[in-house]
């Protein structure tokens, strides 16, 4: 059997075993970033999901976000954030966890994900994540539903924002130790891979 026969075989399996995984839990199966790359260079293509066109425009996203913060400092590379596609930011965000080289699991929805936008796999466990791109300050009502549901999940999870954490918003975190907040110059250098 030859090399192509078998990349053939090998690629049917994987759209079967992804077909089941989408419809028995929910949460799409994900290569990195980084694996993509690998296999784009061997001449093989992994198809993006229909309606995954924002995973590409995140990948152009981040390079925009990676000039502006080199150029203008990272408080504009937080104001362009605030400015683009709600969904776009939440792929932003799962992309930049790729880009680092972990794991990902991208929702299969983005309307009706019960509060979780992705999951990254980190220190051998897997992480929710809720993505808000906000312009103004985060609304503790949000920190405190994300607890409910990483409490629910029995997970730890990542708040990740583009707004400013008022009192009532760090008090929640501090409430809910099992949330991380990744916000402002911090979220920029993680997701850009800048640290």
């Amino acid at each position: 059997m030859g090399i192509n026969k078998i990349v053939s075989v090998l690629d049917r399996i994987e759209e079967w075993v992804d077909r089941w995984l989408d419809r028995t839990s929910g949460v799409a199966r994900s290569t990195t970033l980084r694996d993509r790359q690998a296999s784009e260079s061997s001449h093989r293509s992994i198809q993006i999901p229909k309606g995954r066109w924002r995973v590409n425009q995140s990948v152009r996203t981040r390079e925009r976000v990676r000039e502006i913060a080199r150029a203008s400092g990272w408080k504009s590379a937080i104001g362009y954030l605030r400015k683009i596609d709600p969904l776009v930011f939440e792929e932003f965000v799962l992309t930049g966890f790729e880009m680092r080289g972990h794991r990902v699991r991208r929702s299969q929805r983005y309307s009706g994900d019960g509060g979780i936008d992705g999951r990254v796999f980190l220190h051998g466990e897997w992480w929710l994540i809720q993505s808000k791109r906000y312009a103004a300050s985060i609304r503790p009502e949000d920190v405190r539903e994300f607890a409910r549901v990483c409490e629910r999940e029995a997970a730890r999870g990542f708040f990740v924002h583009t707004g400013r954490t008022g009192p009532q918003s760090r008090r929640a975190f501090r409430r809910n130790p099992a949330i991380q907040v990744l916000s402002g110059r911090q979220m920029v250098r993680h997701l850009l891979d800048m640290d």
